[in-house]
This record gives structure tokens, C-alpha cells and sequence, in this order.
């Protein structure tokens, strides 16, 4: 039988012209939307992706292509605009652009939905007040998860505000059988809200919890970019003696070289190699160019660690409290440095990146047991490791963290997490959600049209 939903959008048009308004930080989530879009068989789009890391030219671009969208429109063709807000540091404000003094989007009376990725942290970096009249003229409000849509209610009553899930970009495959190895670390940049102290202390955890059992090797890796900060909270890291014990600063170069002379040819080689070689310590290098050796890298981590800092709150009394409307946006770069961050206590970020929805496996992550990723538990139903906060200390239990992981990686429990996974992955695919912002345009198109 044939869904409302269904016989409201043949109703409507035979065309659906989508245009995702992007900045540069989100562009592997807007193409992996627009994909969904494209694959979608409940009505033909036409999609369009407008993204720059200029923000002189981004405003030019928009207005133009704007202007061309309007002198083309059809009766039989409906349009909707999706905006996406970061709300990093380094993105370019598209919001801010869009929805700003020259408002382009004001000419267009087809739905805009605005879809907000860092809710808390667009809160803290612009003000209550400012995202209020940012958002006024948004048609619907979308975040990733549950968590902060309450907030956003309150700060805007008359708007349309709901969650849709993130989404994953691909289907992965179950972990293989245990090897004796276990590597664990990221691929994904740190410094804005991943700190390389966090790898450091599980993987320091996670190998003293291993030596007990005799049968497991475990190993840190880091092959990402560091930011600026990143690169200061290393510096300040070499400063402790137990810094050359625990850390190996390891060059692209010896790993390609290692490739080439054929140390190790795959990922299991590479897992022996690399586990007879830095057992116990933490390997951080710069991302490799390496074609061959990347997809090795990418598809030899068990533990994704992805957990997320709200930097915009360290240290408290150097940025403005919820709420309260900073006289500028808040930059993340002119904080100070942040390395010995469990001296006070650590601020989960609200995210729901996409590290943590590439594939749903072979790969288990490891978050901060936070609301945000209760959410991608409970919401989604991707299963994880947390890492919980211990109640005497009000800080990251990493022992106990540690502990999960070597007892997950030794046991069936691994195979059993990322076969559930992967099925995840399956259903909530990106057509998935795409259907979904489709049946949100519905909803905000309805009361015009007639059955």
C-alpha cells in the first residue's frame, strides 16, 4: 500500500531539485548525502553541491547559482535547500553567510532545513542570541541526535526542530579472528577535539591490562594530521621523562619503506611488524601518501579511539558559560594551550562524526561515555566502548576502559560487536537517510498542498 508520505510526494512533483549549501569541513558527509539522494526511488532529484574554502567566493557562488535555480524553477519540479553548520573553528561560516545581512536564501520561498552538527559547541562559539537569529528564517532545525533537541526547542518554540541519524557511508565487515595483536589509535585529525594525551593513557591501560594474560601485544597508532594545537600538546608531552618509554615519533617514510622492502606486504604482516616492533608504546606519524600502505593502515586498527573534548570549555573561565552571548565568536585557537586537561574536569563535545559512521567494522570505537554518544548507541544502534568517568575522581577511567578493550579484542564479544555493525550499517545507510530528509520536506510542505 502506498504511504501518505508517498502519494503526497507524487503529488507534489515529478522533480525534486536538492541543493546542499556546504562548507569544506563537512564535505565528505554532504557527497555521501547526496548520494543517498541520487539512490532514492521515491522521486527523481537533480542535487547539487556548493561548497568552497573561500568565504569571499562562497557568498558569490551561492547568490549566483541562487539566481539560477529561480530562473529555472518548474511547476513540476519542487526544490528544497539543506545547510549545513559545522560549528568549528576553521569552516567556512555558511550559516553565518547565508542567513546573515545579505540573507540570499530569503529570495528562494522553498523549505531550507539547516542541519546542525556541533549543537553545544555553535551555542558556546556564537552566543544564544546570535544562532536565534541565524535559525529565524530556517524552515526546520535538524540535529544528529536526540540530546540537545530539547535545547533547541526552548531557543526557538516557533521552528520545527528534529533529529535524524547521521548515517553510515559504507558497509564494512566483521573483525577477524584473534591474532595476538591489538592496535589501537586513529586516522582522523587531532587537536581540535582529540587529544593525543587520550591515546597515550588507553594504550598505556590497555598494555598493562594484557601483560597479565601473556597471549596479547597491544600497540598505539596515530597516523593523522595534528593541528597547530596538536603540535603544541606534543611538544609539551616530550617535556616528561616518560615520554621516549611510552611514544615513537615514526616517519611516513620508515613505514613506506618498511612496505617496500616487504617487512610486511598486508594487514596481518603489518599487524606482526608493527607489534614486534613498538609493543607497548604509542606510534604517532604524519598520514601516509602511500596508496597500498593507507588502505593497510585504515583496515588494521581494532579500536577507532574517537574521544571528543568541548575545547570552548577549557578552561572555564576562558570562554563564555551556555547561553551567554559572547561579544565576538569564540576562537578555538586563541585559547591556551590545553595538554594536561585532566588536572580539572573533562567536557564530552557533543558530535556525532563521521570516523564513527564509516563502515560499522571491522573496526570497534571507543567514546566518551556522554549523551551524544548514548545517542549513537540508543538511536542508532551502534554498539561501543565507553570510556566512563570515574565518580571519585570526576575523571576519565581509563584503567577500566583499558581493561574493555583487551577483555573485548580475547573474547567472541568483538566478532559478535561488529557483525551487529555492520547489519547497522546496512539499514541506516545513507539512502536511509536521505528518505528522511525527503519525508521532513514532506511534512514541512504539506499544509499547502491539497489530497
Amino acid at each position: 500500500t502506498q504511504s501518505t508520505w508517498g502519494r503526497h510526494m507524487s503529488k507534489l512533483a515529478s522533480m525534486m531539485e536538492i541543493v546542499v549549501f556546504s562548507p569544506e569541513t563537512l564535505q565528505a558527509f554532504a557527497a555521501q548525502l547526496i548520494r543517498g539522494f541520487e539512490e532514492t526511488t521515491n522521486v527523481s532529484t537533480i542535487t547539487h553541491l556548493l561548497m568552497s574554502t573561500s568565504t569571499d567566493e562562497y557568498l558569490q557562488c551561492c547568490e549566483r547559482h541562487l539566481d539560477n535555480v529561480l530562473s529555472n524553477n518548474r511547476d513540476d519540479k519542487s526544490q528544497l535547500m539543506i545547510v549545513q553548520w559545522h560549528g568549528a573553528e576553521h569552516e567556512v561560516p555558511v550559516v553565518p553567510l547565508l542567513f546573515g545581512a545579505s540573507n540570499p536564501l530569503s529570495k528562494v520561498s522553498s523549505p531550507t532545513i539547516v542541519i546542525i552538527h556541533r549543537p553545544e559547541e555553535i551555542i558556546l562559539r556564537y552566543g544564544h542570541a546570535k544562532v536565534c537569529d541565524l535559525l529565524s528564517t530556517a524552515s526546520a532545525i535538524v540535529l544528529l541526535g536526540n540530546c540537545f533537541v530539547q535545547e533547541y526547542q526552548q531557543m526557538l518554540p516557533k521552528k520545527l526542530v528534529t533529529s535524524i541519524p547521521h548515517g553510515f557511508f559504507a558497509v564494512g565487515s566483521p573483525a577477524p579472528p584473534f591474532d595476538g595483536v591489538l592496535i589501537l589509535g586513529t586516522q582522523t585529525a587531532m587537536g581540535e577535539m582529540r587529544h593525543l594525551e587520550d591515546v597515550i593513557h588507553i594504550t598505556a591501560s590497555a598494555h598493562e591490562a594484557a601483560e597479565t594474560y601473556g597471549d596479547l601485544s597491544v600497540v598505539g597508532l596515530v597516523t593523522a594530521k595534528l593541528t597547530p594545537r596538536a603540535e603544541r600538546e606534543l611538544e609539551q608531552l616530550q617535556q616528561h621523562e616518560w615520554f621516549k618509554s611510552r611514544v615513537v615519533l615514526c616517519s611516513k617514510q620508515e613505514l613506506e619503506d618498511a612496505y617496500q622492502s616487504q617487512q610486511y606486504t598486508e594487514i596481518s604482516t603489518f599487524r606482526a611488524w608493527i607489534a614486534k616492533r613498538y609493543r607497548g608504546r604509542v606510534v604517532i606519524c604524519e598520514p601516509v601518501t602511500t596508496v597500498e600502505v593507507g588502505n593497510i593502515l585504515k583496515d588494521s586498527f581494532d579500536i577507532n579511539v574517537q574521544l571528543y573534548h568541548e575545547l570552548l570549555r577549557y578552561p572555564a573561565d576562558a570562554v563564555s558559560p551556555l547561553f551567554k552571548t559572547p561579544e565576538e565568536p569564540i576562537s578555538t585557537d586563541s585559547l591556551p594551550p590545553v595538554t594536561h586537561i585532566y588536572q580539572q574536569q573533562f567536557y564530552p563535545k557533543v558530535e556525532y562524526a563521521g570516523s564513527l559512521h564509516a563502515n560499522g567494522g571491522p573496526t570497534v570505537a571507543l567514546v566518551f561515555d556522554s549523551p551524544s554518544m548514548k545517542d549513537v548507541e540508543l538511536s542508532e544502534g551502534l554498539q561501543v566502548l565507553f570510556v566512563e568517568k570515574d565518580t571519585s575522581t570526576e575523571l576519565p577511567n581509563f584503567v577500566k576502559a583499558g581493561q574493555q578493550c583487551v577483555d573485548m579484542i580475547r573474547t567472541v564479544k568483538r566478532s559478535e560487536m561488529t557483525l551487529h555493525n555492520v547489519q547497522t550499517a546496512e539499514s541506516l545507510n545513507m539512502k536511509a537517510v536521505a528518505n528522511a530528509y525527503l519525508e521532513l520536506y514532506s511534512s514541512l510542505t504539506r499544509s499547502s498542498s491539497s489530497y
